[in-house]
């Protein structure tokens, strides 16, 4: 198949917290679609702790859709598209796996999400609501139907009958799916909630990659005429939703309820800013908006804070202080841009107070995990040892991926083992 005939599904992921209500329900009135499409999802994913099958390029999925009584059961098979490999050298390498592009059984898209494109395989089934309950439920069902390439692939030594039987499965998750027309392009938009957090995904598709890079730059546009370019191009939400389960652990715990306890030590990476070229470079306009949010959130939360707050002397980091916590409750403190600064975390906060750091990005002594992106606005929560002792990250929490500017809730596990 030719890139003329391929089909394509474009995608953006949304900031949440500008195009959702209070209620986790899209603003129609910044993402312009016709409400009224509105279809309700329960999305459940099958894989191991590891992620084995995902970083093997599957995604084994169950889909039920509102007032359905059958799951759509999905095997889809991901193959990255990159500088020196096009679509037709991607089937080629698929056929030499031993699939059969001509099973009409197997759908192709090219799924585009930012700069980054993966071809993408499906195989789907159906299956009555009634077979499926226990997670055993689930691993006999996908083990039942799954198609012959999946059969043959090797982890090591384990085939995927044994690999199976090491996976969860994770969810639910609830998703809300809103189909409209929006500056005379068909689109959907896909809310996923997961754990008291939300995501969002606003998609169009295309025949032939002509069709689809003009269908992306008019979404694109339409985007950037309400200021919603996606924080994090390229991200996918699948790959959010599977990691947000696996890190549950880390969230188990309501931060704000620690917080209202006192005793914590709050750094905050800047807002977002006008750009990532000039060292000194001030806040962008949807910066400023997320730096006022972070203000409302402690105070919605009645969270104790000390002050003043300390801020890097740089400008971005300085303007999201001034904003969130007003000029004259911070000050300034060159230390945080010197190897002083862990010396500065190590130091315990007033008694029933937290001290707040905003500065930029930092290695917390190696105590981020390795897959933990560290950006704007991301709230690093220590526990402070004591001076000479050092510190301890407890958690980390991405204010803007998770939407916890407007809707952080008590998170509990939800994955079933």
């Amino acid at each position: 198949m030719s890139q003329t005939e391929m089909q394509y599904e474009i995608k953006f992921l949304l900031d949440g917290n500008q195009v959702l209500t209070d209620e986790h329900e899209l603003r129609v009135d910044l993402v312009h679609l016709d409400q009224a499409a509105l279809q309700q999802l329960d999305i459940r994913f099958l894989d191991t702790s590891a992620l084995d099958l995902y970083h093997a390029g599957w995604i084994l999925r169950g889909r039920l859709k509102q007032n359905k009584d059958q799951w759509e059961i999905t095997y889809k098979k991901r193959v990255d598209l990159f500088e020196g490999r096009n679509i037709e050298q991607a089937i080629k390498v698929l056929e030499e796996s031993g699939f059969d592009l001509n099973d009409p059984s197997w759908s192709k898209e090219v799924d585009w999400s930012g700069e980054h494109q993966t071809l993408n395989l499906s195989y789907e089934v159906k299956v009555n609501v009634s077979e499926l309950h226990h997670p055993d439920d689930w691993k006999a069902i996908f083990l039942k139907h799954a198609p012959d390439p999946l059969r043959r692939q090797q982890w090591g030594d384990l085939n995927f009958t044994t690999m199976l039987a090491k996976t969860s499965l994770f969810g639910p998750i609830t998703a809300h799916k809103y189909k409209g027309e929006w500056g005379g392009i068909q689109e959907n938009v896909e809310v996923w909630n997961v754990a008291g957090s939300s995501i969002v995904e606003i998609t169009t598709e295309a025949t032939g990659s002509i069709a689809a890079q003009s269908s992306r730059d008019l979404m694109e546009t339409l985007l950037q005429q309400q200021d919603l370019l996606p924080l994090q191009p390229g991200m996918s939400k699948t790959d959010w939703a599977l990691n947000k389960f696996l890190h549950s652990e880390d969230s188990v715990v309501d931060p704000f309820a620690l917080l209202r306890q006192g005793g914590y030590n709050l750094y905050f990476r800047h807002a977002q800013p006008e750009n990532t070229v000039d060292n000194d470079v001030m806040l962008s306009v949807l910066g400023r908006k997320q730096a006022w949010r972070l203000g409302e959130l402690l105070t919605a939360r009645k969270i104790p804070i000390q002050f003043p707050v300390s801020t890097s002397p740089i400008n971005r980091a300085r303007q999201t202080a001034e904003i969130a916590f007003s000029q004259q409750n911070i000050k300034i403190e060159p230390r945080l841009l010197k190897r002083e600064l862990d010396q500065l975390l190590e130091t315990a906060p007033e008694e029933g107070v937290n001290q707040i750091f905003v500065a930029h990005h930092h290695n917390f002594n190696n105590q981020l995990q390795l897959n933990k992106k560290f950006d704007y606005l991301n709230m690093v929560l220590l526990k402070p040892l004591g001076r000479g002792k050092g510190y301890k990250v407890v958690q980390v929490l991405n204010l803007l991926q998770e939407a916890l500017i407007k809707y952080s809730s008590t998170v509990s596990e939800g994955t079933i083992r």
